[in-house]
Formats: C-alpha cells, sequence, structure tokens
C-alpha cells in the first residue's frame, strides 16, 4: 500500500486518505481539504450579516447572508436583479426572517415554507 505525508497536517496516510487528482499529486488529505473547502467558503460566501432585499421588477422579497450569490442566483433563473435594494441588515437570521416574514404578508411575493 501507498503512503503520502499531507502537506497540511503533515501525517503520512495511505493514498486512499487523498482525493485523485489528474497530475497524481495528492497534497492534502480528505479531512484537511474538506477543512479548507468549508473554511474557504464560509468566507466567500459570507458578508457577515444577514439583508433582507427587494426585486422591485417581481415585486420580490429576500433574505441571504451573501447578497452577491444570491442576485448571481436570481439572475441564472432569469429574475433581473439591476435594481434591487436592501431593506435592512440584520445581526441574526431570526431578525432578518421576521422582518422577511412580515413582508410576505403585506402580499410581496418570496419565498414560502411548506409546512
Amino acid at each position: 500500500m501507498d503512503f503520502r505525508t499531507c502537506r497540511i497536517c503533515n501525517v503520512e496516510k495511505p493514498v486512499d486518505d487523498y482525493h485523485r487528482s489528474r497530475d497524481k499529486r495528492r497534497t492534502e488529505c480528505k479531512s484537511c481539504k474538506k477543512h479548507i473547502d468549508a473554511k474557504r467558503d464560509r468566507k466567500v460566501y459570507d458578508d457577515g450579516f444577514f439583508s433582507v432585499y427587494y426585486l422591485s421588477e417581481h415585486h420580490y422579497v429576500g433574505i441571504t447572508n451573501c447578497i452577491k450569490r444570491r442576485m448571481s442566483e436570481h439572475n441564472r433563473k432569469g429574475k433581473p436583479v439591476d435594481c434591487y435594494e436592501i431593506v435592512g441588515e440584520y445581526k441574526t437570521a431570526i431578525e432578518a426572517h421576521y422582518v422577511e416574514t412580515i413582508l410576505h404578508l403585506f402580499g410581496y411575493n418570496g419565498f414560502h415554507y411548506k409546512g
């Protein structure tokens, strides 16, 4: 059985503990790679607060913790996002969710939970 040393944790592990790659240079073990990816995702996809936003063209209200990613998702689904507005920014998802829910009760479109 082949072994490699992870460049992150410096532990020698079996090759099966590494993801396969095209160039056969497996430098991080699976557990270190998972940790790095999770950390990167949090950094890239988190504004540090929760935004309630409004898409005027669709009379749509939504909530996100990464406005850039969320607008990109709407755009891919065919919803123009050229003139979105931030209704408010909140420290917790619960606060933002309350505001979003109240706006939905007033007739704004948006995601509705099915219970």
